[in-house]
């Protein structure tokens, strides 16, 4: 049986406090296949403003999530990078991915789920 555990004591709530917004979450998949600079980014993001994606890169950098590496100072050049502790969301968000496929996008239609959408390397 669980014991008592309230919201400051439960890893889930902390967890996703921690990286559960979904700009973040989206930044966090992208950078999972490669290094990417801001305006790339931004492009694969879809509707996310720039300053929006600014915000939500400043945020996963401040929590060390994501490493920004200065690539070049003329032409002033930024890649952006998983951490270790941003690497260790792989998993978790293939899970999540999983779960929304299966419960959320799947319609009854479906016999077969298709992962390739959301599956993230290793």
């Amino acid at each position: 049986m669980v014991g008592s555990m309230d919201e400051s004591t439960c890893p889930i709530i902390e967890a996703i406090r921690e990286v559960g917004k979904e700009n973040d979450l989206l930044v966090i998949r992208l950078l999972s296949d490669n290094d990417l600079g801001f305006n790339q980014i931004l492009k694969l993001a879809g509707k996310m403003s720039p300053k929006t994606l600014s915000v939500t890169l400043k945020r996963l950098t401040e929590k060390k999530i994501i490493y920004r590496d200065v690539v070049s100072t003329q032409p002033f050049r930024v890649k952006y990078r998983l951490t270790e502790k941003g690497q260790e969301l792989r998993n978790v968000l293939n899970d999540l991915g999983q779960w929304g496929e299966r419960w959320i996008l799947n319609n009854e239609s479906q016999s077969a789920v298709n992962t390739e959408n959301y599956r993230l390397k290793s």
